[in-house]
């Protein structure tokens, strides 16, 4: 389950990321790099909530 989260909103973030950078008009660099840590840091933190959400759904009943 983590996978998913992580695969879900590691991109997501990062075209929102990009979307707004575009419409903002801001140079195309600095649009990317921004992107990429949004990538990044977003896929991490859809990691913990996978893995957070994977135990919980373990507990006994």
């Amino acid at each position: 389950m983590a996978r998913i989260f992580a695969l879900t909103l590691g991109p997501l973030g990062s075209a929102a990321s990009v979307a707004a950078g575009m419409l903002e008009g801001a140079p195309e660099e600095s649009v990317l790099l921004c992107a990429w840590l949004h990538l990044i840091a977003l896929a991490a933190v859809g990691y913990v909530v996978g893995v957070l959400a994977e135990e919980i759904c373990r507990l006994p009943g």
